[in-house]
């Protein structure tokens, strides 16, 4: 019985529903709102006429108490459908001044539908399936400052149909799908300041289209189908302040003084357009400008000087593209002094150049994410001496050092995830006073975020405990003319060493401190290579004429496994020279030492994957 009555109910409450919505009804919620001494009086709208019928006579709903219609000057939203604009809202609020009917299904814009609407600023339609707006849709809404009718199915706009609205500042066709735009559509628009045409399929820039748009600040461009530009197409623009050609089948194809006239250019969008090579002569006359987004293109270089003339920047991203190391020059941020932000990230580095953060003073954001870098370089960052954030997340580190960041005591953020660090010196983080985050996920001693690091130091050091551990396998030092060994923890089986020195760096491989097997690189001036005994019995020798290099860093790998010493050039698979022990011993440390020149080391153990 409880069954059959719930089921009932359930039929009933339906066929009220249905009903309900088959009626068309258009009602109001009032709201009232004080600020800066002004009151604002809105009407939220619910509106249920899928059918289109424009014959209401009123709007329902209950006026909160002291005002009426006249007080009305904004409807902020509107739930529910219908295809029609109905007069009876610029009838019954003749005052309103914003209206905004967005996502409920209007299919159409007539000439009567915003007739009495005389006072309003601001008309939002976006997010309809308007196919069709009539050439006097407008001509009755002088005051409209801002048009946004984006989103829609618009195919032909009426070539005169915005020949009323000298007051217009924004308008936003994006996202539309026009067969063409006549000349002369924005003729009458000389007070348009921001114009956006965003995908709505256009295969070139038509220079008629802007003739009287001299205040034009803002011109949106992005995804559409432009295969090229001609030199003139933006040379009425004179005051345009942004421009974004992002998401273009461009290829590259900009001429060299595409950009010559926009002198107070500020910000300048050129993403996925297929951009291989940079043309310095683009950015010649943009003295002004302070933000260039050229990523997702396919630029493998940056020539020196290329961003010389961008005095003003202070946004600089470049990520997702193909740049290697030896592709940017030294010297291709050096005039860069206001930069702030810059993003390399998802590019191909496999190391970073020291020279290219010099002059970035200013800078407070730098981006290096998902390239391939293993090591940084000595004091890498030293200058960036304001850098707040880093992010150097998903590449193939493994340890932090402090002698790569020198004393950066505004580092506030730093996002090392999804590396293979394995070591982290202490020094580093007593130096990051200010560090607030640090997201160590998905890294070797240890997987986690740490928030407001500096209010939870001790627990968060103990937290990282392994890595700061780890640390004394990974060492950064100096011998110069030293004649006595300076000993090391060894991890076996092997390290990796990078040297700078000009001749005679020497390793020793020992257990107690106590040299047994030395290899001297760069031996007899800086022409062979020996390894031999702690008595200087030489074992093997062979000849490795300029293997040392006192401006460059030199790196190579030594390991120990089986009772054979084997030492390579860099990745090389084959050694260059190798030795069998005589007397097996267990190595558990070694020793730098070059008595006879300035020597700079850095050495990392071989596949390091635990804590020891």
């Amino acid at each position: 019985m409880k069954l059959v009555l719930k089921t009932a109910l359930i039929l009933i409450f339906h066929a009220v529903f249905c009903a309900s919505q088959s009626s068309p009804s258009i009602t109001c919620s009032y709201y009232a709102w004080q600020s800066a001494n002004t009151t604002t009086y809105e009407c939220a709208l619910t509106i249920s006429n899928p059918n289109g019928f424009d014959n209401f006579t009123r709007i329902n709903g209950d006026h909160q108490p002291g005002f009426s219609d006249q007080n009305v000057t904004e409807i902020p939203f509107a739930n529910g459908l219908t295809i029609n604009i109905p007069q009876i809202i610029c009838r019954q609020f003749a005052n309103l001044k914003i209206i905004i009917l967005d996502r409920i299904g209007i299919t159409f814009v007539d000439n009567n539908s915003f007739r009495g609407c005389g006072h309003v600023e601001r008309l939002n339609l976006n997010n309809n399936e308007i196919s069709s707006v009539s050439v006097g849709a407008f001509w009755r809404n002088e005051k409209l400052k801002s048009l946004d009718l984006s989103e829609n199915s618009i195919q032909i706009l009426p070539e005169n149909i915005f020949d009323n609205l000298s007051d217009l500042e924004v308008l936003n066709l994006s996202f539309n799908d026009f067969e063409t735009i006549p000349n002369k559509t924005f003729k009458e628009l000389d007070s348009l300041l921001d114009l956006r045409l965003a995908g709505v399929g256009m295969s070139r820039i038509n220079p008629a289209w802007f003739e009287n748009l001299g205040d034009l600040r803002y011109l949106y461009l992005y995804s559409n189908e432009i295969s090229e530009l001609s030199e003139d197409s933006f040379e009425d623009l004179d005051d345009l302040t942004l421009l974004n050609l992002s998401i273009n089948p461009i290829n590259g194809n900009f001429p060299p003084k595409i950009f010559e006239k926009l002198s107070k250019l500020t910000y300048l969008q050129l993403d996925q357009t297929g951009i291989t090579n940079l043309n310095p002569k683009w950015f010649e006359k943009l003295d002004n400008l302070e933000q260039l987004f050229l990523k997702s293109n396919n630029i493998s270089n940056l020539p020196d000087k290329i961003f010389d003339d961008l005095k003003s920047l202070r946004t600089l991203d470049i990520s997702n593209n193909s740049l290697t190391v030896p592709r940017i020059a030294s010297s291709t941020f050096d005039n860069l002094k206001t930069l702030q932000y810059l993003d390399l990230s998802y590019n191909s580095l496999t190391n970073l150049n020291p020279q290219w953060f010099i002059n970035l003073q200013n800078l407070t954001t730098l981006l290096l994410t998902s390239n391939r870098i293993s090591e940084l370089p000595f004091g890498v960052f030293r200058p960036i001496t304001r850098l707040m954030q880093l992010f150097l997340g998903n590449n193939n580190l493994k340890s932090i050092n402090r002698n790569d960041f020198g004393n950066l005591s505004s580092l506030a953020h730093v996002y090392v995830q999804g590396n293979q660090i394995i070591s982290a010196d202490k020094r580093f983080f007593d130096d990051a006073r200010a560090l607030s985050f640090l997201n160590f996920l998905n890294n070797l001693c240890a997987s986690e975020n740490f928030i407001f690091f500096y209010l939870n130091r001790e627990s968060n050091m103990q937290r990282l405990s392994r890595c700061l551990e780890n640390s004394r396998f990974f060492v950064d030092t100096q011998t110069n003319f030293t004649i006595n060994y300076t000993f090391f923890d060894a991890f076996h089986p092997g390290l990796h060493a990078q040297i700078l020195s000009s001749r005679a760096a020497h390793i020793t491989l020992s257990n107690a401190h106590t040299p047994r097997i030395e290899i001297i690189i760069g031996a007899q001036n800086n022409t062979r290579t020996i390894i031999q005994n702690s008595q200087g019995s030489i074992y093997a020798d062979v000849s490795t004429p300029n293997i040392l290099d006192l401006s460059q860093w030199r790196t190579f790998r030594v390991t120990w496994v089986n009772d054979v010493v084997l030492v390579f050039r860099e990745d090389e698979k084959f050694p260059f020279i190798a030795q069998t022990i005589d007397r097996p011993f267990m190595i558990d440390y070694y020793g730098l030492k070059s008595p006879l020149s300035h020597t700079s080391w850095r050495v990392r153990p071989i596949n390091i994957q635990r804590h020891n």
